[in-house]
């Protein structure tokens, strides 16, 4: 599986170069077949071959502005060396014994299974490396990637790549077959005693290995988060948070549980509590709903419930248990001035509300704290057309900011459409996690 090579820029005018025909040509027999653009990007999951050998791949380009074009060609699909994909944080090194390369493909597949949050490295399939040169450009490509992963059921040239690993900083997994609940190989177990700190894992067939990777790229304190689990007994598959902001001052606040599931036996969960509160403005009377199944009722905490605060539970009657059905449920309401719009409308709060790090330093957020388990957190704002912002993703323990609660990727923030979204995988509990922005002096003009 081959890589698809990045598009390039107009040594005329400097503009992008735009695809416009590619076609896939067997080096064998000469058979060719074209390839519609939009599907380029699905190339790497599973890259056509004919003979026994990968495709090769020419590609047309067009420049947005001036209209040159040009021809490229890379033969089996490989890409000049200089045509590194991705960042160094999201590069994962792929290497082993070439004389087992479908192991090494199946490591492969299964960091293309992850969705593109990481981007993997096999240089025998991925680049054209001069004959004579592979260990060089190896090691060179080793020390651009961050992470690396290396089958080693049968060791063999890898061994040097391995022990530069530790020199490079690489977080390193090796990975080996097993037959079961046996140990590693001889040839890898000798091989793995000499290898330091890296992780190592065996594994059993390709779905097994799937995990292996899931787990080794997007860990992020996963002793912790299972911990959570065992003391809670439950977790969400999601929780999506999404705000939608008016310029009237208005926002719609929707939240969305996603995949409730009892994790413990003999555990019965029979409600869910939930605080909304707001620091300024008000929430809109009534305009709290619950959509959700026939066993799930909201029930409001009338003394703990106000203008600026909705508290309550869902109840669960009957109560879930660890048998059922994961169980989906939707919170939402509305409110008025929650959040300010400008400059001088944050001058204008009184000082007890603007008494908070982020409105002080002239920055507005939306945030939630993360009071149970969750897979995945998503939190969304929507801007108002026109609206000029630069949102960015924070993390924080109490007023503590901290790095570790947020690793890009796996985890990943995007502003597109006047939508700012942060994706958090495996949120750490009790940390909260936000989008800010600095207010505009102005409101945009209708």
């Amino acid at each position: 599986m081959p890589l698809v090579p990045r598009s390039t820029t107009c040594e005329g005018c400097k503009s992008p170069r735009a695809v416009v025909k590619a076609e896939l040509t067997c080096e064998e027999c000469g058979y060719s077949k074209n390839v519609k653009v939009s599907d380029l990007d699905r190339l790497p999951t599973k890259w056509p071959y004919h003979h026994d050998e990968f495709m090769s791949l020419r590609r047309h380009e067009k420049c947005e502005n001036c209209d040159d074009e040009v021809e490229e060609y890379f033969q089996h699909g490989r890409v000049p060396l200089d045509s590194l994909p991705g960042t160094y944080d999201s590069r994962v090194f792929i290497g082993g014994n070439y004389d087992y390369m479908p192991d090494l493909r199946d490591v492969k597949a299964a960091v293309h299974k992850l969705g593109g949050a990481f981007v993997p490295i096999l240089p025998y399939d991925d680049f054209q490396i001069p004959q004579g040169q592979i260990y060089e450009w190896d090691l060179r490509l080793l020390h651009n990637c961050k992470y690396a992963i290396f089958e080693v059921t049968n060791p063999a040239g890898e061994l040097f790549e391995i022990a530069r690993c530790s020199e490079y900083g690489v977080t390193t997994l090796l990975v080996y077959k097993v037959r079961g609940a046996t140990p590693a190989p001889p040839r890898a177990r000798t091989m793995l005693l000499q290898s330091g700190s890296h992780e190592h894992r065996g594994y059993m067939d390709a779905n097994h290995l799937r995990d292996i990777v899931d787990e080794f790229l997007r860990q992020k304190m996963p002793t912790q988060w299972k911990r959570a689990i065992e003391l809670m007994g439950y977790h969400f598959e999601e929780y999506y948070v999404r705000h939608k902001l008016y310029l009237n001052g208005e926002a719609e606040h929707t939240y969305l549980y996603r995949g409730l599931k009892v994790d413990i036996p003999d555990f019965r969960k029979t409600e869910q509590t939930h605080d909304f509160t707001i620091t300024s403005g008000n929430i809109i009377e009534g305009s709290l709903k619950l959509d959700g199944p026939d066993c799930a009722s909201w029930h409001r905490d009338n003394a703990k419930s106000g203008e600026q605060a909705e508290v309550g539970l869902v109840q669960f009657d009957p109560p879930l248990e660890y048998q059922s059905s994961p169980t989906d449920y939707t919170l939402s309401l509305k409110t008025k001035h929650a959040y300010m719009l400008t400059q001088s409308e944050l001058l204008q709060l009184p000082p007890e509300e603007a008494d908070d790090p982020f409105l002080a330093a002239g920055f507005e957020f939306a945030s939630r704290v993360i009071s149970f388990p969750t897979e995945t957190f998503r939190l969304c704002v929507e801007f108002p057309a026109g609206y000029q912002v630069n949102p960015k993703p924070a993390a924080y323990f109490g007023t503590e900011p901290r790095s570790d609660g947020l690793k890009i990727p796996p985890d990943s923030f995007s502003f597109e459409n006047n939508i700012a979204t942060l994706e958090v995988r495996k949120p750490r509990i009790y940390y909260k996690y936000a989008i800010t922005w600095q207010l505009p002096e102005k409101l945009p003009e209708a």
